[in-house]
Parts: structure tokens; sequence; C-alpha cells
């Protein structure tokens, strides 16, 4: 098999760009009213899934090897790299092991492994070249900074494969990103990557104020902002302005009905990510490692059968023929058992805890089946329900400044996003599951019983990280909600610290005469819309909306002015209305986007499936993720038997000779016992090492980066021909900073032609939408 390199992913994925090209107009008719009626965004989906099932046959660290490949910067945007002090590290893994307690620091295993690094932690500062030169030029103005957590199931990615989306964020929000390169599972699992990312929030703190800062991330980078912000509230450290999680991973254990519903309109494998065998991954299972302590000297099987197969009824088979063979063989390496029913079963004991210790077992069919090995790339089985790997079990998601969560609706992990968005509005009314309450759980329930304001959007028929496809017209719906909600953030924030007073206003980061040249026009009239509450000297409020209480609604009671996060005393300042958003109620705006950018109400939480869901299920195990998995591990498996042989032989017989270090004892009667994937627990002598950051250009993601930046290069086009007009006119071109003066006159030039584009939108669309007409011949607004 060859390399994984540009020429293989090329070969693999242009035939699935070719026939989706011709299909498209072949099936156009089925596709009405959603994303993959346009051929862009149909293309890029069957490209990043055709792209995952590829990768899926190769290992672990050639995946990572390809992601971490350098890719060139584009010359209108300005680059640099730091090193973040061992101090700030250390810090970082101090405020861990307080948020982890004693408990917790035994069940990952210690306190010392997940320290040790390779490498040092670095992260790139990204902005447009053009406002770097104006920063510098200006010490005065006030920082604005997003750290942004790339995605990537937390073991795959980088921050040059995302560059082109983060150019993007910075360049609409005039602000500068700063990217960690944070530590990747399996060789650094739970809780490394969160360590350098905690200590990345940190290091900007010792730069600027946390109210010049916004957290954002997509994916499993949401879903590490959400844990880095119950840290921060948790642990003393200063809050950011706010944060925006894009489709995150907030559920590792797959609870939620979504997770098992039709997968067509995303692109995450139905059965989770495998990969072929390496010494990466997978581990070795207890069992395998026992054996080879013990010395015995039997082959590991690497497809075997259901024990006490011969007792199962024929429909048993028939549904379990896809999952175990029934030749009599052994199935040690085979990563689960499955065990004949010795009574009837019912629906609760189907679902299965996860537990601290041992090997989960969850019923299918009535057969107990026992998962042996690891299932998620981050962590060990025994931590898929913690606090700080599945957000959504949390305590409580209260006392956090102000959030957006934007969700693809039809990725597969929608349901636990929606839910994790009602559950930080309202962290009363969704308690911990009992199987996963500690009285650490209870006491930040209790501490933090007043919700978080949450804006979530719902965008119809979207995929995960919509995002990606940074070329599709959901993609730029997607950004431009981003943006606005990130200059709101700002603005808010500069209100409060008196950055701003006086006869000041926030002036938009991006005029509205400098807009994209392809992007919808419309200016989220009904995203920002201007009923909210406008705040005015002396008056104490909501520094977001209203928040209203007054709704008939039982569903919080408490107002946002008891939140000292998100109301405080304003003085001297007035905020203009541009800024103004939807009043929240209960703490929450909750809308649901179509194709086109119109913005409906989104269902009452009481008619959304996810929000039905028992508690006591929330966090656990269930059997038709586990079948799905299971079925896609038997092919890999036995398509990949002798690989999977001799690698968990190999690292079996090596820790059972103990041909690795140890940690030395410091003292604190903690013994550190890092888990079978991590590279801590596996250092030899010789120095065993991970494939590092290639600084030879990948030109696929080179390609890649050009088509999704092709928006941004028009965009410094069309702005660079306008400066050269106005200096050919004679007209001023004095540059404005994020927050200038009502007397530029940009604002009131802003607002007029905002509504000029809203309303010629609104005539041909015939509903106003975030983002305005759809660019091309529509088909009739779907309600």
């Amino acid at each position: 098999m060859p390399d994984m390199n540009t020429l293989s992913v090329a070969a693999a994925t242009t035939p699935t760009v070719l026939s989706v090209g011709l299909s498209h107009y072949l099936t156009k008719s089925k596709h009405r009213g959603k994303p993959t009626y346009h051929l862009g965004y149909h293309q890029g989906l069957e490209l990043v899934r055709r792209f995952l099932v590829y990768a899926s046959h190769r290992t672990v660290e050639e995946l990572q090897a390809f992601t971490a490949q350098y890719v060139p910067v584009p010359t209108w945007v300005h680059v640099e790299e730091v090193v973040i002090p061992d101090e700030l590290l250390e810090e970082a893994a101090e405020k861990i092991v307080g948020q982890l307690g004693i408990d917790g620091v035994e069940r990952v295993g210690g306190k010392r492994w997940w320290k040790w690094r390779i490498k040092e932690v670095k992260g790139e500062w990204i902005e447009m070249r053009k406002h770097y030169h104006e920063r510098v030029k200006h010490k005065e103005w006030a920082p604005r900074t997003i750290l942004y957590i790339h995605g990537g199931a937390y073991f795959f990615g980088s921050v040059d494969e995302h560059r082109y989306q983060l150019q993007r964020h910075a360049r609409k929000m005039k602000a500068r990103v700063f990217a960690p390169r944070y530590r990747l599972a399996p060789q650094f699992p739970f809780p490394c990557g969160l360590q350098d990312i905690i200590a990345s929030y940190l290091y900007l703190l010792s730069k600027q104020p946390a109210s010049t800062i916004i957290l954002m991330g997509d994916s499993a980078g949401g879903g590490a902002v959400a844990s880095l912000l119950c840290i921060c509230r948790d642990q003393g450290i200063p809050l950011p302005a706010g944060s925006i999680l894009i489709s995150p991973w907030v559920d590792l254990t797959h609870s939620f009905p979504s997770v098992i519903s039709d997968n067509s309109g995303d692109y995450i494998p139905a059965h989770g990510f495998l990969h072929k065998s390496s010494p990466a991954w997978p581990p070795p299972t207890d069992e395998d490692i026992e054996k080879a302590i013990a010395g015995k000297k039997e082959p590991l099987e690497t497809n075997g059968a259901v024990e006490g197969s011969s007792s199962l009824t024929a429909n048993i088979k028939e549904q379990l023929k896809s999952i175990s063979s029934t030749k009599g063989l052994k199935q040690e390496a085979q990563g689960f058992d499955i065990i004949a029913p010795s009574s009837p079963t019912t629906r609760n004991q189907s679902i299965a805890a996860v537990p601290a210790k041992g090997v989960i077992s969850v019923l299918i069919d009535g057969h107990e089946v026992r998962i042996k090995d690891q299932i998620q790339l981050y962590t060990t089985n025994e931590l898929l329900s913690h606090p700080l790997v599945s957000p959504v079990v949390q305590g409580s998601l209260g006392g956090l400044p102000p959030m957006m969560i934007l969700v693809g609706g039809s990725e597969v992990l929608r349901d636990e996003q929606i839910y994790f968005a009602h559950k930080a509005a309202n962290p009363r009314k969704y308690p911990p599951p009992a199987h996963v309450s500690t009285a650490q759980q209870l006491e930040a329930l209790n501490r933090w019983k007043h919700g978080t304001d949450v804006y979530l959007q719902v965008f119809d028929d979207c995929c995960h990280v919509t995002p990606t496809l940074s070329f599709t017209k959901p993609a730029k719906y997607m950004y431009r909600s981003i943006a606005r909600f990130g200059d709101w953030l700002f603005a808010r924030e500069a209100l409060e610290t008196g950055a701003i007073t006086g006869n000041t206003v926030p002036d938009t980061a991006e005029p509205i005469d400098t807009v994209d040249p392809n992007e919808p026009n419309s200016v989220v009239e009904q995203l920002f819309s201007r009923e909210g509450a406008q705040i005015v000297k002396g008056e104490t409020m909501s520094v977001i909306s209203s928040s209203s209480s007054s709704s008939s609604s039982s569903d919080e009671e408490g107002s946002s002015s008891s939140n000292n996060h998100i109301s405080r005393k304003l003085s001297n300042v007035q905020a203009p209305q541009t800024y103004n958003i939807p009043t929240f109620v209960n703490h929450m705006v909750r809308q649901r986007v179509d194709r086109k950018g119109n913005i409906h109400p989104l269902k009452p939480a009481s008619e959304l499936e996810c929000m039905q869901l028992p508690m006591e299920e929330i966090g656990c195990i269930k059997p038709e993720p586990v079948r799905r998995w299971m079925e896609g591990k038997k092919s890999w498996d036995g398509k990949y038997a002798k690989a999977k042989k001799k690698v968990q032989e190999q690292r079996a017989k090596e820790i059972a000779e103990g041909g690795y270090l140890q940690f030395e004892d410091d003292g604190s009667g903690i013994v550190e016992t890092p888990p079978g994937s991590a590279l801590a627990g596996r250092r030899r002598k010789e120095g065993e090492m991970i494939p590092g950051r290639s600084f030879k250009p990948s030109y696929g993601l080179k390609l890649w980066s050009m088509i999704g930046s092709k928006q941004d290069v028009e965009t410094m086009e069309a702005e660079k021909k306008k400066e050269e007009k106005k200096g050919v006119d004679g007209s001023a071109t004095t540059e404005a900073p994020p927050s200038a003066s009502v007397a530029t006159g940009n604002l009131s030039v802003m607002v007029k032609e905002e509504e000029n584009i809203s309303s010629s939108s609104s005539s041909n669309t015939g509903n106003t939408g975030i983002n305005g007409a759809d660019g091309a011949k529509s088909e009739p607004t779907q309600s």
C-alpha cells in the first residue's frame, strides 16, 4: 500500500469528486431544500467523507503526519510562532489537579505522567498582515484576541490544516487568533492536551486582560473549550469575554439518539474512528498483558467467535452474524466478548454506566458484551463519562460568560450539542446523571445554579463543522454569525471595562461596504435584532440583553442579574443598537437557520427528542453504538489481522518484560500508571518518538487551503481596490480601530447600507435571512 501523501490521497478522492459531479445533476431534485442542492457543498461533503474512509485504512501515525504537514502561509496573512513558558505549563497542571481532586488523579493514573512531553508547546499567532501593521502603528488600540482550539477527534489535525479557517475568523473580526499546537492522543491521551490548552490561555492572560479574549473551538476543540471554561470558573482563573463552540463534541459515550440516526448528511463514520493497527493504536488489553506476564504462548486470534454461540437462537445468530464468527475460534484479540444470556433483559438493563474500573459490559439482544479494547482514542473506557472528557455530564454549566453554539442539523452529534446548550442555560433543570454525580459535581450545581446566556443556532441539514467547507454558502452563513456575535462580545466587554466611554460606540470590524464580494449580502437583521433593549447611562441590566424572565415558562427561576459574570453596573456608556441581539428568554436565544439563511424559531424543548432522554441514560454506553463499533471493528481486525496480532503481542511482551522506563516515586504515595496508549508509559532508553510536524510543504493541504481561502483573497483584493480608488479621489483614508467614534460616520453608513441590502434581500426571498439571498436561482422558501 503506498504511503499516505498528496498523490495517494488525490488518487483516492478524485474519483469521488468526479462521480459526485456527474451524479449530482441526475439526482438534484432529491436534494431540493438541502445544502447538497448546490454542487460545491455536495462535492465537499463527499470528499471529506471519502478522505476519512481512506484514512481509516491507514495507521493513526500516518494520518497524524499527513495532517501535521506544513502548509505555506498566504502573503497577506501574518503569523508568529511562540513557545509557552514551562512555568505556565506547571501552573496549568496544578489547576487540572485541583479540578480532578484526589479521586480524579487516581482515575487518570497519577499527576506526573501526563506532564511528560517530547517537545515544547508552541502556539501560532494569525492575523491579516494589513491589520498587523495597523496594530503595530496604533499600540493604544485595545487587543482583540481569539484563542482557537482546532478539532480532529483529539487525535489528528493541526494549526496548519485549520489555518484557512482561522485566518477568515481573524479577518472578519479584525482580531488576532492564537492557536496552540497541543499534544494529541493516543500517544498523549487525556489530560495531556487539556494541560497545553489551559497553559495557552494562561499565556494570553499574561499578555492582556481576559475581557479581550474570546474562546473558540470546533468539534473536539469545542469540547476542550467547554472543559477549559469549567476549570477557569471553578479554579478562579479570570473568565474570557465569551465563547463560540462550533459543533462541539461533548459526549464521548455516544449516549444521545442522533448518534445512531441516518448519517447520510454527515461525514463522521457510523462506527466511529477505526484505523489499521500500529505501535500507537490500539493498546494491548489487560488480557494481552496478563497472558504475556504468565508466559502463555498461544497465538492471539483476530477473528474470534461468540462464547456459547451454539446456544444462540437462529434469530440472535442472524442479528449478530456481522459481528462475530460461529466457527468456534477464540476471540481474545477481537476486543470484546459476547456471552449467552441467562435471563430475559429489559431496556434499562441493556444500558451500561461507565464503571470506574474494570471492563464495560452492555447487553445486546440479551447477550452480555464485554468490551476489552479501548473505544475512543482520547481516553480509556473508564474515563469516557468523566466531566472533563464529556462536558455534557458536568455538575453545572452555569456561571460562564456568554456562549454561542452552532449545530449542523444533519450531524450525528447534534443531539448532545442541543442538550448541552439547554443545560448551560438551565443547570438546575438538567443536573448531572446519578451515575456520575459526586460531591464535587453537586457542589458545582449548588454554586453555579444560575444559567449561562446561550445563543443556539441549528443550521438545517448541515454537516459536522460546516465551516470546514468554507467555500459553501452554509459555511459563509456560519462565519457571518460567528463574526457578528464575536464583534458583540468584544464591544460588550469594552463597554464594561471602560475602554469605550462617553460618546464612543463600537464600529464593526468589517464595515458593510467592504464585505466579501461573493458572500450573501444580507446584514443579519434577524440575527442581531434591533428590537433588543439598549443599554443606557447609569442603568443596571444584563449587558447582553434584557434576558427576560417574564415568560410563562418555568425553565429558569433566577434572572440573569443574579449572575455576576453577565450583569454589572454600567455608567457613562451607550451601546449601539447595531450590536443588540434578540432578547434572551430564560438565558437562551434558540434559532433554526434554513438553507437560504432565513431564521425560524427552534422547536420547543418539549418537542425535541434529545431533550426527552431520561436523565439516567445520559453518559451511558448503549447497545446500538456498540453494535456499530463492533461491526466496524470486526471488519478492520479481520482485514488487518496480521498487523494487529503482531503489534499487540509485541507491546504486551515489552510491558511484561519491563522494557519501559518507570516514573520514580516522588513520595506522594501516588503510583503513576499511564494508559496503555500513552507514550509516557512506554518510554525506552533508545527514545521512541512519534511523527512530528513535517516542514516539507503538503501540496494537497495547500490546494485545499487555497480553495478555502479563495473568498478571503477576493475580499482583500476588493478592499485594496477600494482604498486605491479613495486615494485617487482624494478621499480620507484614516484608519479606524475596532472601537471607533460615531463621528467617523462608518456606523451610520453601515446601518443605512445594511437596511438597503436587507430590504433588497427580503424582496427577493420573501423572508429576511441572517445572511440574505442565496446568490443562485432558488426554489421556494422552506419553512
